[in-house]
């Protein structure tokens, strides 16, 4: 009968998914071999912990294993790029405020583009709106600019398109 067929779909779609949580994969793609690393530059911890938080609660589809690295400066990113380089595991995405200690997120953008020679995204994430800002921060070597507050769709549909 319909009723049955239904019932049996349903018992198998759940099985399906509860053998999925045990493996900790899904059921349509598995989760990358090797972690997306990011690293994410704000000089206020409050700000980093927000990134943190949405990177890592999107666990699903394309970020599914991620690692995270923080700097709360353009200087410190600039360093931890150049150690990342050096070790062999360069960051797959740099998440970077524009005002900060030590060096703005334009200029460390531009070091880490033209003397590192990185060429993954670099997406800037700024309360600075103005159109001249968010033009420096492309200047300097930015991919994307996101403007504060931060949401996880505006955050993911940028790291999709980037």
């Amino acid at each position: 009968s319909e009723a049955a067929m239904l019932h049996a779909m349903l018992h198998n779609a759940s099985r399906i998914h509860v053998l999925n949580q045990n493996t900790r994969s899904s059921f349509f793609q598995e989760p990358p071999p090797i972690p997306f690393r990011f690293l994410i530059v704000d000089d206020s911890s409050l700000n980093r912990r927000m990134l943190v938080r949405l990177i890592e609660t999107e666990k699903t589809g394309r970020f599914i294993n991620v690692v995270i690295r923080e700097a709360d400066d353009g200087l410190t990113a600039v360093e931890a790029v150049r150690a990342a380089q050096e070790s062999g595991e360069s960051f797959d995405y740099i998440l970077m405020d524009f005002i900060m200690i030590n060096m703005h997120g334009p200029q460390a953008a531009g070091i880490i583009r033209k003397d590192l020679k990185y060429t993954r995204p670099i997406i800037g994430v700024t309360g600075n709106a103005l159109p001249e800002d968010i033009a420096k921060f492309i200047a300097g070597g930015a991919n994307k600019v996101l403007t504060k507050p931060l949401t996880k769709a505006k955050l993911f549909d940028a790291l999709m398109t980037v």
